[in-house]
């Protein structure tokens, strides 16, 4: 093969190559550091709290805790609005804390969802708007708190208006303390 066509055939291989990390389909990991930020596309997402990103990178939403899966109904219900909220193919903002990940290797991070074209309303705090709809409780894990008087706001006014796992029994079982197995 002559030089000129390796040459040509290496440019090929670069661009094509590149060409995720423009379109920001996985996280830049240069972002992850603390009070960094980075964009991603939703590839699933996989309970209440958690979801992965193109590439693999599992992300743990900050602040917030939802029933485990086997807690149903709300376990599901959970998951049911997060993926309402995070739809596959999503782009999502990444906004870290202190911390950027826990001791299972995830992303903690503040997640972004940004307004549909043509919407004049602001970014959608996905951590936020779990709590505000009752489908989550505030876990605060310091030093991770910038936002935690925020959320505990959005989850006095859910109690209030017993939306979610407000509306019944529950939150007989902290997902915590099913985690824990201390309750069933």
């Amino acid at each position: 093969m002559s030089s000129i066509r390796f040459a040509a055939l290496l440019s090929v291989t670069i661009i094509l190559t590149a060409v995720p990390a423009c379109g920001q389909e996985t996280p830049d990991t240069r972002a992850f550091r603390p009070g960094g930020s980075t964009e991603c596309a939703v590839e699933r997402v996989v309970d209440g709290d958690t979801f992965v990103c193109r590439g693999g990178e599992r992300v743990r939403l900050l602040l917030v805790d939802t029933p485990e899966l086997a807690q149903r109904p709300f376990g599901d219900s959970a998951r049911a609005v997060a993926r309402r909220l995070l739809p596959a193919g999503t782009r999502v903002r990444l906004v870290f804390d202190v911390d950027v990940r826990d001791r299972y290797d995830r992303l903690l991070a503040y997640v972004y969802v940004d307004a549909p074209p043509g919407d004049l309303a602001e970014p959608l705090l996905v951590n936020h708007e779990m709590v505000r709809t009752g489908m989550a409780v505030v876990a605060v894990y310091p030093p991770n708190v910038r936002l935690v008087e925020l959320l505990r706001a959005a989850a006095d006014s859910a109690r209030t208006e017993r939306r979610g796992l407000w509306s019944g029994s529950a939150l007989e079982c902290s997902p915590a303390d099913y985690r824990a197995r201390r309750c069933r």
